[in-house]
């Protein structure tokens, strides 16, 4: 599990709530939602791709074009 309080951990509580996953938008007008300060495209994209399919703790996997979901 991510540590509590970075994107990867609150990108993680957000797909937890939401079925079938999620985009990076979507995720990001989430993060603005919890976050003090906005969060880039490029941070959300970043914090993903650090863990998706088998890399960092693999938390994330790709379930369309843009789309997002826990694995």
């Amino acid at each position: 599990m991510p540590r509590p309080g970075t994107i990867v951990a609150d990108i993680c509580d957000f797909l937890g709530e939401k079925r079938g996953g999620a985009t990076v938008e979507e995720i990001m007008r989430y993060l603005a939602g919890v976050r003090r300060t906005p969060v880039l495209r490029h941070s959300v994209r970043s914090a993903i791709q650090q863990h998706l399919g088998e890399k960092g703790q693999a938390l994330f996997v790709r379930v369309g074009r843009g789309k997002y979901d826990l694995k």
